[in-house]
Protein backbone atom coordinates (compact mmCIF):
# COMPACT_ATOMS: atom_id res chain seq x y z
CA UNK A 1 0.00 0.00 0.00
CA UNK A 2 3.01 2.21 0.74
CA UNK A 3 4.98 1.86 -1.93
CA UNK A 4 1.50 2.59 -3.99
CA UNK A 5 1.17 6.16 -2.34
CA UNK A 6 4.76 6.37 -3.01
CA UNK A 7 4.71 5.70 -6.55
CA UNK A 8 1.56 7.96 -7.00
CA UNK A 9 2.96 10.70 -5.38
CA UNK A 10 6.30 10.70 -7.29
CA UNK A 11 4.30 10.38 -10.78
CA UNK A 12 1.96 13.46 -9.58
CA UNK A 13 5.70 15.23 -8.82
CA UNK A 14 6.92 14.32 -12.20
CA UNK A 15 3.91 15.47 -13.99
CA UNK A 16 3.74 19.15 -12.13
CA UNK A 17 7.48 19.01 -12.62
CA UNK A 18 7.45 18.64 -16.46
CA UNK A 19 4.56 20.99 -16.49
CA UNK A 20 6.84 23.54 -14.88
CA UNK A 21 9.43 22.89 -17.47
CA UNK A 22 6.94 23.47 -19.59
CA UNK A 23 5.90 26.87 -18.77
CA UNK A 24 9.85 27.60 -18.47
CA UNK A 25 9.92 27.09 -21.50
CA UNK A 26 6.88 28.91 -22.99
CA UNK A 27 7.19 32.16 -21.05
CA UNK A 28 10.82 31.96 -22.20
CA UNK A 29 10.06 31.87 -25.75
CA UNK A 30 7.86 34.54 -25.55
CA UNK A 31 9.98 36.66 -23.28
CA UNK A 32 12.89 36.84 -25.41
CA UNK A 33 11.41 38.06 -28.29
CA UNK A 34 10.91 41.68 -25.81
CA UNK A 35 13.78 41.44 -23.47
CA UNK A 36 17.25 40.24 -23.01
CA UNK A 37 18.13 36.74 -22.31
CA UNK A 38 19.04 36.76 -18.91
CA UNK A 39 16.24 39.07 -18.11
CA UNK A 40 13.51 36.59 -19.77
CA UNK A 41 15.17 33.70 -18.54
CA UNK A 42 14.52 35.00 -15.08
CA UNK A 43 10.78 35.48 -15.39
CA UNK A 44 10.57 32.51 -16.58
CA UNK A 45 12.30 30.72 -13.58
CA UNK A 46 9.51 33.06 -11.82
CA UNK A 47 7.07 31.93 -13.75
CA UNK A 48 8.10 28.06 -13.37
CA UNK A 49 8.67 28.27 -9.88
CA UNK A 50 5.33 29.87 -9.13
CA UNK A 51 3.51 27.21 -11.09
CA UNK A 52 5.21 24.72 -9.29
CA UNK A 53 4.57 26.46 -5.70
CA UNK A 54 0.54 25.70 -7.08
CA UNK A 55 1.11 22.53 -8.15
CA UNK A 56 2.59 20.55 -5.79
CA UNK A 57 0.78 22.14 -3.06
CA UNK A 58 -2.99 21.56 -4.49
CA UNK A 59 -2.23 18.35 -6.29
CA UNK A 60 1.49 16.45 -5.78
CA UNK A 61 0.97 17.05 -1.77
CA UNK A 62 -2.69 17.46 -1.63
CA UNK A 63 -3.18 15.10 1.36
CA UNK A 64 -0.52 16.97 3.36
CA UNK A 65 -2.36 20.66 2.32
CA UNK A 66 -5.75 19.50 1.81
CA UNK A 67 -5.28 21.33 -0.99
CA UNK A 68 -4.26 24.83 0.19
CA UNK A 69 -1.48 26.67 -0.98
CA UNK A 70 1.81 25.98 1.41
CA UNK A 71 2.81 28.94 3.32
CA UNK A 72 4.48 31.91 0.78
CA UNK A 73 7.82 31.54 3.06
CA UNK A 74 8.43 28.01 1.23
CA UNK A 75 8.23 30.41 -2.40
CA UNK A 76 10.80 32.74 -1.29
CA UNK A 77 13.09 30.06 0.19
CA UNK A 78 12.87 27.81 -3.19
CA UNK A 79 13.89 31.02 -5.13
CA UNK A 80 16.48 32.14 -2.98
CA UNK A 81 18.64 28.91 -2.84
CA UNK A 82 17.67 27.86 -6.46
CA UNK A 83 19.43 31.43 -7.39
CA UNK A 84 22.16 30.23 -4.79
CA UNK A 85 22.86 26.75 -6.58
CA UNK A 86 22.24 27.89 -9.73
CA UNK A 87 25.32 30.71 -9.32
CA UNK A 88 27.39 28.57 -7.07
CA UNK A 89 27.37 25.04 -8.61
CA UNK A 90 28.94 25.86 -12.12
CA UNK A 91 32.16 27.78 -10.14
CA UNK A 92 32.43 24.67 -8.01
CA UNK A 93 32.61 22.17 -10.66
CA UNK A 94 35.98 21.71 -11.66
CA UNK A 95 36.35 22.31 -15.48
CA UNK A 96 37.73 18.69 -15.80
CA UNK A 97 34.42 17.17 -15.83
CA UNK A 98 33.45 15.75 -18.70
CA UNK A 99 30.84 18.09 -20.22
CA UNK A 100 28.08 15.57 -20.04
CA UNK A 101 28.19 14.67 -16.64
CA UNK A 102 28.78 18.35 -15.64
CA UNK A 103 25.45 19.33 -17.76
CA UNK A 104 23.63 16.24 -16.00
CA UNK A 105 25.22 17.68 -12.17
CA UNK A 106 23.72 20.91 -13.16
CA UNK A 107 19.84 19.81 -14.33
CA UNK A 108 19.80 17.02 -11.49
CA UNK A 109 20.89 19.46 -8.77
CA UNK A 110 17.97 21.73 -8.54
CA UNK A 111 15.86 19.13 -8.82
CA UNK A 112 16.80 17.57 -6.15
CA UNK A 113 16.76 20.56 -4.34
CA UNK A 114 13.33 21.79 -5.15
CA UNK A 115 12.04 18.07 -4.27
CA UNK A 116 13.67 18.36 -0.42
CA UNK A 117 11.79 22.41 -0.17
CA UNK A 118 8.49 21.04 -1.13
CA UNK A 119 8.95 17.65 0.65
CA UNK A 120 9.31 20.22 3.72
CA UNK A 121 7.10 22.38 2.56
CA UNK A 122 4.50 19.60 2.67
CA UNK A 123 5.65 18.65 6.21
CA UNK A 124 5.12 21.68 7.72
CA UNK A 125 1.65 22.00 6.08
CA UNK A 126 0.67 18.84 7.72
CA UNK A 127 1.72 19.89 10.70
CA UNK A 128 0.04 23.26 10.74
CA UNK A 129 -3.21 21.41 9.43
CA UNK A 130 -2.86 18.53 12.47
CA UNK A 131 -2.06 20.86 15.10
CA UNK A 132 -3.29 24.70 14.62
CA UNK A 133 -6.90 24.14 13.77
CA UNK A 134 -8.86 26.17 15.06
CA UNK A 135 -12.58 26.98 15.05
CA UNK A 136 -13.14 31.18 14.74
CA UNK A 137 -15.23 32.59 17.48
CA UNK A 138 -18.29 34.31 16.29
CA UNK A 139 -18.18 37.73 18.36
CA UNK A 140 -20.88 40.27 19.18
CA UNK A 141 -20.14 43.80 20.38
CA UNK A 142 -22.05 46.52 22.22
CA UNK A 143 -24.12 44.00 24.28
CA UNK A 144 -26.13 46.28 26.52
CA UNK A 145 -25.96 49.15 24.17
CA UNK A 146 -30.14 49.32 23.46
CA UNK A 147 -32.34 46.61 23.86
CA UNK A 148 -32.70 45.96 20.02
CA UNK A 149 -28.97 44.69 19.96
CA UNK A 150 -29.73 42.51 22.83
CA UNK A 151 -32.56 41.09 21.18
CA UNK A 152 -30.07 40.19 17.90
CA UNK A 153 -27.64 38.91 20.40
CA UNK A 154 -29.78 37.03 22.33
CA UNK A 155 -31.46 35.30 19.06
CA UNK A 156 -27.81 34.72 17.74
CA UNK A 157 -27.36 33.22 21.47
CA UNK A 158 -30.45 31.07 21.73
CA UNK A 159 -29.64 29.31 18.18
CA UNK A 160 -26.03 29.08 19.02
CA UNK A 161 -24.57 31.14 15.85
CA UNK A 162 -23.06 32.90 18.50
CA UNK A 163 -19.78 32.59 20.28
CA UNK A 164 -18.76 35.62 22.93
CA UNK A 165 -19.77 38.99 23.34
CA UNK A 166 -18.42 42.11 24.64
CA UNK A 167 -20.51 44.36 27.42
CA UNK A 168 -20.85 48.21 27.36
CA UNK A 169 -21.21 48.59 31.10
CA UNK A 170 -22.63 52.19 30.48
CA UNK A 171 -25.18 51.19 27.63
CA UNK A 172 -28.73 52.42 27.74
CA UNK A 173 -29.82 48.65 28.37
CA UNK A 174 -27.13 46.93 30.04
CA UNK A 175 -29.08 46.14 33.41
CA UNK A 176 -31.63 43.96 31.21
CA UNK A 177 -29.09 42.15 28.96
CA UNK A 178 -26.91 40.83 32.39
CA UNK A 179 -30.55 39.59 33.32
CA UNK A 180 -30.52 37.44 30.01
CA UNK A 181 -27.13 37.15 29.42
CA UNK A 182 -27.21 34.70 32.84
CA UNK A 183 -29.62 32.12 30.64
CA UNK A 184 -26.01 31.90 28.48
CA UNK A 185 -23.47 30.11 30.15
CA UNK A 186 -21.75 29.39 26.51
CA UNK A 187 -21.18 32.70 25.59
CA UNK A 188 -17.55 34.10 26.69
CA UNK A 189 -17.93 37.86 27.93
CA UNK A 190 -15.33 40.77 28.01
CA UNK A 191 -15.35 43.94 29.22
CA UNK A 192 -16.49 46.73 25.92
CA UNK A 193 -14.32 49.70 27.54
CA UNK A 194 -16.00 52.99 26.35
CA UNK A 195 -14.45 56.25 26.90
CA UNK A 196 -15.17 57.83 23.33
CA UNK A 197 -19.08 58.34 24.58
CA UNK A 198 -22.18 57.44 26.65
CA UNK A 199 -22.05 58.34 30.16
CA UNK A 200 -19.04 57.73 32.34
CA UNK A 201 -19.46 55.63 35.43
CA UNK A 202 -16.71 57.67 37.74
CA UNK A 203 -18.19 61.08 38.95
CA UNK A 204 -18.61 63.68 36.71
CA UNK A 205 -16.78 66.00 38.51
CA UNK A 206 -13.74 63.94 38.42
CA UNK A 207 -13.79 64.09 34.70
CA UNK A 208 -14.27 67.28 33.30
CA UNK A 209 -11.73 66.90 30.71
CA UNK A 210 -13.35 63.81 29.56
CA UNK A 211 -16.72 65.08 29.13
CA UNK A 212 -18.35 67.71 27.36
CA UNK A 213 -21.07 70.35 28.51
CA UNK A 214 -23.98 66.93 28.48
CA UNK A 215 -21.77 65.37 30.66
CA UNK A 216 -20.79 62.14 28.49
CA UNK A 217 -17.76 60.90 27.28
CA UNK A 218 -16.22 62.94 24.07
CA UNK A 219 -12.46 62.08 23.63
CA UNK A 220 -12.43 60.71 20.15
CA UNK A 221 -10.14 57.93 19.31
CA UNK A 222 -7.83 60.02 17.38
CA UNK A 223 -7.73 62.97 20.24
CA UNK A 224 -6.51 60.10 22.25
CA UNK A 225 -4.21 58.85 20.02
CA UNK A 226 -2.81 62.35 19.82
CA UNK A 227 -2.13 62.43 23.26
CA UNK A 228 -0.64 59.09 23.06
CA UNK A 229 2.46 60.72 21.27
CA UNK A 230 3.05 63.63 24.08
CA UNK A 231 5.62 63.61 26.48
CA UNK A 232 4.65 61.63 29.26
CA UNK A 233 5.89 64.65 31.23
CA UNK A 234 3.71 66.95 29.33
CA UNK A 235 1.01 68.69 31.77
CA UNK A 236 -2.05 67.88 29.43
CA UNK A 237 -1.25 63.94 29.49
CA UNK A 238 -0.87 63.62 32.83
CA UNK A 239 -3.89 65.21 34.01
CA UNK A 240 -5.66 63.61 31.48
CA UNK A 241 -4.26 60.15 32.07
CA UNK A 242 -5.32 60.44 35.89
CA UNK A 243 -8.93 60.84 34.47
CA UNK A 244 -8.48 58.24 31.96
CA UNK A 245 -7.31 55.76 35.31
CA UNK A 246 -10.38 56.68 37.39
CA UNK A 247 -13.00 55.88 34.56
CA UNK A 248 -10.92 52.47 33.59
CA UNK A 249 -11.44 51.32 36.56
CA UNK A 250 -14.53 52.30 37.25
CA UNK A 251 -15.56 50.31 34.37
CA UNK A 252 -13.60 47.30 35.39
CA UNK A 253 -15.07 47.18 38.59
CA UNK A 254 -19.22 47.74 37.65
CA UNK A 255 -18.35 44.99 34.69
CA UNK A 256 -17.22 42.78 37.68
CA UNK A 257 -19.92 43.76 39.93
CA UNK A 258 -22.15 43.21 37.29
CA UNK A 259 -21.47 39.60 35.64
CA UNK A 260 -19.55 38.33 38.89
CA UNK A 261 -16.41 37.54 36.99
CA UNK A 262 -13.12 37.34 39.12
CA UNK A 263 -10.94 37.44 36.21
CA UNK A 264 -11.57 40.12 33.40
CA UNK A 265 -11.41 39.90 29.60
CA UNK A 266 -10.97 43.26 27.93
CA UNK A 267 -11.62 44.96 24.56
CA UNK A 268 -12.67 48.30 23.42
CA UNK A 269 -15.85 50.52 21.81
CA UNK A 270 -13.72 51.12 18.57
CA UNK A 271 -10.84 49.88 19.31
CA UNK A 272 -9.92 52.27 22.07
CA UNK A 273 -8.29 49.97 24.41
CA UNK A 274 -4.94 50.00 21.95
CA UNK A 275 -4.50 53.09 22.00
CA UNK A 276 -1.19 53.76 23.72
CA UNK A 277 -2.15 56.20 26.30
CA UNK A 278 -4.88 53.57 27.32
CA UNK A 279 -3.68 50.37 26.64
CA UNK A 280 -0.40 51.47 28.97
CA UNK A 281 -3.43 51.91 31.70
CA UNK A 282 -4.70 48.64 31.28
CA UNK A 283 -1.20 46.73 31.06
CA UNK A 284 -0.55 48.50 34.18
CA UNK A 285 -3.97 47.17 35.92
CA UNK A 286 -3.08 43.68 35.01
CA UNK A 287 -2.10 42.29 38.34
CA UNK A 288 -4.43 44.04 40.51
CA UNK A 289 -7.75 43.71 38.47
CA UNK A 290 -6.72 40.58 37.50
CA UNK A 291 -6.93 41.20 33.39
CA UNK A 292 -6.40 37.76 31.51
CA UNK A 293 -7.41 38.27 27.75
CA UNK A 294 -7.31 41.48 25.88
CA UNK A 295 -8.18 41.59 22.23
CA UNK A 296 -5.60 42.05 19.73
CA UNK A 297 -7.08 43.11 15.44
CA UNK A 298 -4.30 41.38 14.01
CA UNK A 299 -6.30 41.56 10.27
CA UNK A 300 -5.01 39.67 7.24
CA UNK A 301 -6.58 41.44 4.17
CA UNK A 302 -9.11 39.62 2.50
CA UNK A 303 -8.59 39.49 -1.26
CA UNK A 304 -11.38 37.72 -2.63
CA UNK A 305 -13.81 39.97 -1.00
CA UNK A 306 -16.16 41.49 -2.91
CA UNK A 307 -15.87 44.45 -5.12
CA UNK A 308 -19.00 46.31 -3.46
CA UNK A 309 -17.45 45.55 -0.12
CA UNK A 310 -14.14 47.32 -1.06
CA UNK A 311 -15.75 50.27 -2.25
CA UNK A 312 -17.51 50.78 0.82
CA UNK A 313 -14.82 49.84 3.28
CA UNK A 314 -12.90 52.36 1.25
CA UNK A 315 -15.39 55.23 1.44
CA UNK A 316 -16.15 54.54 4.62
CA UNK A 317 -12.01 54.82 5.89
CA UNK A 318 -11.79 51.28 6.36
CA UNK A 319 -8.32 51.40 5.23
CA UNK A 320 -6.86 54.13 7.07
CA UNK A 321 -8.26 52.75 10.38
CA UNK A 322 -6.95 48.75 9.50
CA UNK A 323 -3.61 50.20 8.65
CA UNK A 324 -3.55 52.25 12.37
CA UNK A 325 -5.13 49.33 14.43
CA UNK A 326 -2.67 46.88 12.69
CA UNK A 327 0.44 49.19 13.84
CA UNK A 328 -1.42 49.45 17.38
CA UNK A 329 -1.23 45.62 17.56
CA UNK A 330 1.94 44.86 16.38
CA UNK A 331 2.96 47.30 19.48
CA UNK A 332 0.76 45.62 22.01
CA UNK A 333 1.05 42.33 21.42
CA UNK A 334 4.87 41.61 22.98
CA UNK A 335 3.59 43.46 25.83
CA UNK A 336 0.55 41.20 25.93
CA UNK A 337 2.57 38.13 25.88
CA UNK A 338 5.67 39.27 28.31
CA UNK A 339 2.26 39.71 31.08
CA UNK A 340 1.10 36.40 30.68
CA UNK A 341 -2.12 37.88 29.32
CA UNK A 342 -3.78 35.67 26.38
CA UNK A 343 -5.01 37.36 23.44
CA UNK A 344 -6.50 35.96 20.13
CA UNK A 345 -4.77 34.39 17.14
CA UNK A 346 -6.04 36.22 14.41
CA UNK A 347 -9.38 39.09 13.39
CA UNK A 348 -11.66 39.93 10.99
CA UNK A 349 -14.02 42.73 11.43
CA UNK A 350 -12.00 45.92 11.22
CA UNK A 351 -11.94 46.39 7.36
CA UNK A 352 -15.41 46.06 6.98
CA UNK A 353 -16.87 47.41 9.99
CA UNK A 354 -20.35 47.66 10.00
CA UNK A 355 -21.06 45.55 6.01
CA UNK A 356 -19.73 42.39 7.25
CA UNK A 357 -22.01 40.28 4.30
CA UNK A 358 -22.28 36.63 3.83
CA UNK A 359 -18.84 36.69 1.52
CA UNK A 360 -16.73 38.54 4.12
CA UNK A 361 -17.68 36.30 6.71
CA UNK A 362 -17.18 32.99 4.71
CA UNK A 363 -13.94 33.71 3.53
CA UNK A 364 -12.99 35.00 7.10
CA UNK A 365 -14.24 31.85 8.75
CA UNK A 366 -11.66 29.87 5.77
CA UNK A 367 -8.86 31.63 6.60
CA UNK A 368 -8.99 32.08 10.51
CA UNK A 369 -9.59 27.71 10.14
CA UNK A 370 -5.63 27.96 9.22
CA UNK A 371 -4.66 30.22 12.04
CA UNK A 372 -2.32 28.57 14.37
CA UNK A 373 -3.05 28.86 18.21
CA UNK A 374 0.29 29.40 19.95
CA UNK A 375 0.23 28.68 23.95
CA UNK A 376 -0.48 32.29 25.03
CA UNK A 377 -3.43 32.42 22.25
CA UNK A 378 -6.63 32.23 22.15
CA UNK A 379 -9.11 31.31 19.05
CA UNK A 380 -9.42 33.90 16.23
CA UNK A 381 -12.37 36.55 15.90
CA UNK A 382 -14.79 37.22 13.46
CA UNK A 383 -16.25 40.65 15.12
CA UNK A 384 -20.30 41.17 14.25
CA UNK A 385 -22.62 44.26 15.71
CA UNK A 386 -26.08 42.46 15.03
CA UNK A 387 -29.36 44.62 15.67
CA UNK A 388 -32.66 44.60 15.52
CA UNK A 389 -34.13 47.65 13.91
CA UNK A 390 -34.76 50.56 15.72
CA UNK A 391 -38.59 51.37 15.01
CA UNK A 392 -39.37 54.38 16.93
CA UNK A 393 -37.77 57.99 17.28
CA UNK A 394 -38.44 57.34 20.80
CA UNK A 395 -35.79 54.11 20.42
CA UNK A 396 -33.54 56.41 18.71
CA UNK A 397 -33.79 59.30 21.04
CA UNK A 398 -32.15 56.62 23.74
CA UNK A 399 -29.13 56.58 21.83
CA UNK A 400 -28.50 60.64 22.15
CA UNK A 401 -25.70 59.67 24.84
CA UNK A 402 -24.11 57.52 22.02
CA UNK A 403 -23.40 59.85 18.73
CA UNK A 404 -20.87 57.89 17.67
CA UNK A 405 -22.58 54.81 17.74
CA UNK A 406 -26.14 56.14 16.67
CA UNK A 407 -25.97 56.21 12.76
CA UNK A 408 -24.13 53.21 12.76
CA UNK A 409 -26.94 51.26 15.13
CA UNK A 410 -29.54 52.30 13.19
CA UNK A 411 -28.35 51.51 9.74
CA UNK A 412 -29.83 48.35 8.28
CA UNK A 413 -26.28 46.68 7.51
CA UNK A 414 -26.95 45.68 11.84
CA UNK A 415 -30.32 43.51 10.64
CA UNK A 416 -28.46 42.41 7.36
CA UNK A 417 -25.61 40.92 9.98
CA UNK A 418 -28.26 39.71 11.85
CA UNK A 419 -29.80 37.48 9.31
CA UNK A 420 -26.10 36.58 7.81
CA UNK A 421 -25.12 35.18 10.88
CA UNK A 422 -28.56 33.52 12.31
CA UNK A 423 -28.58 31.80 8.47
CA UNK A 424 -24.71 30.36 8.70
CA UNK A 425 -24.40 26.65 8.30
CA UNK A 426 -22.86 25.17 11.98
CA UNK A 427 -19.96 23.34 9.69
CA UNK A 428 -19.15 26.49 7.47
Amino acid sequence: MKSSQTFNKIFRYGLVGTCSALVHGYVLWIMVKLLPLWESNVLAFLSASFFSYIGHSIFTFRKETLGRPFARRWLVIQFILNLIVSGLLPILLIESIYFPVKSLLLIIAPTILNACIWNQAAKFSFKRQRLSKSIPLIHADDLGLSEETNKAIFSLAKSSKLNSVSLLVNGNAVESAIVKLKQYDHLKTSLHLCLTEGPPIEKKTSLHKLINEEGILSKSFLNLLFLSLLPNNSHIKKSINVQLRSEIIAQIERYRSLTGCKSVAIDGHQHIHLVPIIFNIIIDLSENYNITWIRSTREMIPIMAPLKSWTSMISNNGLLKWGILQILTILAIPRIKKKNIKTNSGFSGILFTGNMSKEIILNSIKYLKNKRIYPHQTQPIILSHPSAPIGTQRDVNYLSEFPLSKEFATSKFRQIEWSVLENLQDNC
